[in-house]
C-alpha cells in the first residue's frame, strides 16, 4: 500500500469512527460537561471538524468547507461554558462528513510525490494529515470515556474489520 492510499484509508476510518461515536446521542450527552467539567462532546467534534477543515482542506485549496464559530477557530481555544448550545448529533455528523468528504476528494487529486512536499513551507502534507487524524482519534478515545462515565450504555465502540 502506498502512503497516499494509507492516508485515505485512515481518513475514512477517522470519519466513520467519529460518526459511530456520536450517532443518535441525546442532546444532554452532546452538551454535558460531566464528569468533572470536561469539555462537551459537541465542542470536541466541532473542534476536530475545524482542525480537518483548516489544517487540511484550507491548506490544500485556500478555502474552507464550512463556517466555524470563533470559539473553535481562535487561538488560544475558548473554554466552553455550561450554557453553550451545540448542534444535534445529526448536525455534528453532517458537518463532520462534509469536511472529511471534501478533504478526501481533494487529497485523491494529488499524486503520491506531492503529498510529501512541504505545505506552505511548514511540514509535508502527509504529516499534516496524520497529525489531524491522530488528533481526532485521541479526542475520539476521550468521547468513548465520557460516554461511559455518562452512562450512555447503548454506545459501545465496535471496530469494523474484514471479518465482519
Amino acid at each position: 500500500m502506498q502512503l497516499k492510499e494509507y492516508i485515505i484509508h485512515q481518513m475514512s476510518e477517522a470519519k466513520r469512527e467519529m460518526i459511530e461515536a456520536v450517532k443518535d446521542l441525546p442532546a444532554d450527552a452532546v452538551s454535558s460537561m460531566k464528569p468533572g467539567g470536561h469539555w462537551p462532546i459537541g465542542w470536541i467534534v466541532q473542534h476536530c471538524c475545524q482542525n480537518a477543515d483548516f489544517f487540511l482542506y484550507e491548506h490544500m485549496t485556500g478555502k474552507s468547507v464550512l463556517e466555524h464559530d470563533e470559539r473553535y477557530r481562535g487561538w488560544p481555544l475558548k473554554e466552553p461554558k455550561p450554557e453553550d448550545i451545540y448542534p444535534s448529533s445529526e448536525k455534528l455528523i453532517e458537518r463532520w462528513s462534509a469536511v472529511w468528504d471534501a478533504v478526501i476528494a481533494e487529497f485523491r487529486k494529488l499524486d503520491e510525490s506531492s503529498i510529501s512536499e512541504k505545505l506552505h513551507g511548514r511540514e509535508p502534507l502527509a504529516e499534516s494529515c496524520l497529525r489531524v487524524i491522530n488528533h481526532a482519534n485521541s479526542h475520539l478515545r476521550a468521547i468513548w470515556c465520557l460516554l461511559g462515565e455518562q452512562r450512555v450504555d447503548s454506545k459501545y465502540p465496535e471496530q469494523q474489520t474484514w471479518l465482519a
